[in-house]
């Protein structure tokens, strides 16, 4: 995803706060003096939730482009690093040649859209993409998930505004394959625990983990799942390492112990 900040002379062709310049992947915000007034007014969790469902679903690699007045520029990366996880992480200032033409754009020269992209100043361009730490989180999760230590996914959970999401994930495995997205929306019951716990006995203290172990019954393996409660990146931050079975539970926790500081260490740089 890049997002382009321009300024023009003219205002642009349309009455709306934005639309499309050509595919319904390029989108050109409103330098209008009154959507640039009502975009100043309004506060970052406002404008996240008109924003938001603009964005692709994976911002990281998409190629969606969004063109915005540089007048607004300050709030709409606010913007985006409050509705996008690990958004500062992630971008990255391009350069101009990143920015394709009007002909790139497939603009029919001499419409109103077309004139108006070529004569507009294109001030700054940001990339947003996945980062090194970013891969070489997601290198590290598959690896723990594929050796022999009875560990068969790795995942990172936030839970936010009602609902559990999976942040980064290791692949499926074959027959050992667990179903990470199921497992997920479970933790919002945990969420519940937790914070009855911190209201009616606070000297309990923080959670720090805590281990599941599902016994194996007919027609099931069992299971364990050992939830690592990260607060430094986020209230409700979780890191969870599942086994298809009942077994190894040892083993499970001694692979945790041998690589939780070198993953803590990719999400300190990814969330900073």
């Amino acid at each position: 995803m890049k997002i382009v900040f321009y300024k023009a002379n003219e205002d642009v062709w349309f009455d709306t706060r934005y639309a499309q310049l050509a595919l319904p992947s390029e989108i050109i915000f409103s330098n209008r003096q009154d959507k640039l007034l009502i975009f100043e007014q309004k506060s970052i969790d406002e404008l996240g939730r008109w924003i938001k469902p603009l964005l692709p679903r994976d911002v990281s690699s998409s190629d969606e482009i969004f063109f915005v007045p540089s007048e607004i520029q300050d709030k709409f990366m606010g913007v985006l690093n409050k509705v996008i996880s690990g958004f500062k992480g992630m971008v990255k200032k391009g350069e101009t040649m990143d920015i394709p033409t009007s002909k790139e754009l497939g603009l029919e020269p001499g419409k109103p859209n077309s004139s108006f992209y070529d004569e507009m100043e294109k001030q700054e361009v940001y990339i947003v993409e996945k980062q090194e730490a970013e891969k070489e989180l997601m290198k590290l999760f598959n690896f723990i998930a594929n050796e022999p230590n009875e560990i068969d996914a790795v995942i990172l959970s936030i839970f936010s505004a009602g609902r559990t999401r999976i942040a980064y994930a290791s692949a499926p495995k074959g027959e050992r394959s667990v179903r990470t997205d199921t497992f997920a929306m479970q933790l919002k019951d945990l969420i519940t625990l937790l914070d009855k716990t911190q209201k009616v006995y606070p000297d309990a203290g923080k959670l720090d983990h805590v281990v599941f172990q599902n016994a194996a019954s007919e027609g099931s393996r069992g299971s364990i799942f050992h939830i690592t409660h990260l607060p430094e990146y986020g209230k409700y931050y979780f890191l969870t390492f599942i086994s298809a079975t009942a077994d190894g539970i040892e083993m499970l926790e001694h692979y945790r112990e041998q690589n939780l500081d070198k993953i803590k260490e990719l999400l300190g740089i990814i969330y900073s």
